[in-house]
């Protein structure tokens, strides 16, 4: 009797003990799933963010945009436009004329709102890699040659620094967090990464050469942007204010909720 008894208890206290297992993991896989929904709830809200912004962003592309000319820019710029549609280029000074009616319109804000989104591949939601050697083909786009006119306004890095501190706040606000990591975060930390690695190297000028030398021989300028465009900006002599502007705009974002 007495080992029925303690068989009993013995089996009680499994059932007891398979029963607290069973609760415990039940309540874990509760609170799992109930972190997984948070989770998904929380990326589905960071996606409708970004895409909420994208669409603003698009939207002020500068294809989107619409000129209101007086009758003095329409007779200055007309002449210019007409005369691009059928050469495919711009006569002299009609670049300065036509950037000057736009900047007097769209104002410097709305030039780099528009630029910001000009910036963005939509269709894949990622930066548009092609947007800055689009600049500079020669077959470049009236559009394409209005930007880097507006850009080339500001090599000068004390101009770059006061643009940029004017319509900083402007900026981060266009461009949420999420939108940010997104589409941008890739593409400055390896510019950083890159003006860094130049920084930690005694001899520049050689490890440029060498850097020219296997792009030109191996095709190979899109996997070494990165370091050619530090070369072209110290020879701007903008390169350490743009990689101020750039940690800023990083540590900016790294801190933003």
């Amino acid at each position: 009797m007495k080992k029925v008894i303690i068989i009993l208890i013995f089996t009680g206290l499994a059932l007891v003990a398979l029963g607290y297992y069973f609760s415990e993991k039940s309540s874990q896989l509760i609170a799992q799933s109930e972190k997984e929904t948070k989770l998904i709830q929380h990326v589905t809200n960071d996606e409708d963010k970004v895409e909420s912004s994208l669409a603003q962003l698009q939207n002020n592309t500068i294809n989107y945009q619409y000129l209101e000319l007086n009758k003095v820019d329409y007779n200055a710029v007309n002449p210019c436009l007409q005369d691009y549609i059928n050469k495919k280029e711009l006569s002299s000074n009609c670049d300065e004329q036509l950037l000057k009616v736009i900047i007097d319109d769209f104002g410097e804000e709305g030039m780099i709102n528009s630029i910001i989104g000009e910036s963005i591949h939509y269709s894949t939601r990622s930066f548009n890699h092609n947007f800055i050697n689009d600049l500079f083909v020669e077959s470049a786009s009236l559009k394409s040659k209005l930007i880097l006119g507006f850009l080339n306004k500001y090599r000068n890095p004390e101009r770059l620094e006061q643009i940029f501190n004017k319509h900083k706040h402007s900026i981060y606000k266009s461009i949420p967090k999420s939108v940010y990591q997104k589409i941008f975060d890739k593409k400055l930390t390896t510019c950083i990464a890159a003006y860094e690695e130049i920084a930690g190297k005694s001899n520049k000028e050689a490890f440029y050469k060498d850097i020219y030398f296997k792009a030109d021989s191996q095709n190979l300028h899109s996997k070494y942007w990165n370091i050619t465009f530090w070369k072209r900006r110290a020879l701007e002599k903008n390169d350490k204010t743009l990689y101020t502007i750039l940690k800023e705009i990083k540590a900016y974002y790294e801190e933003a909720h």
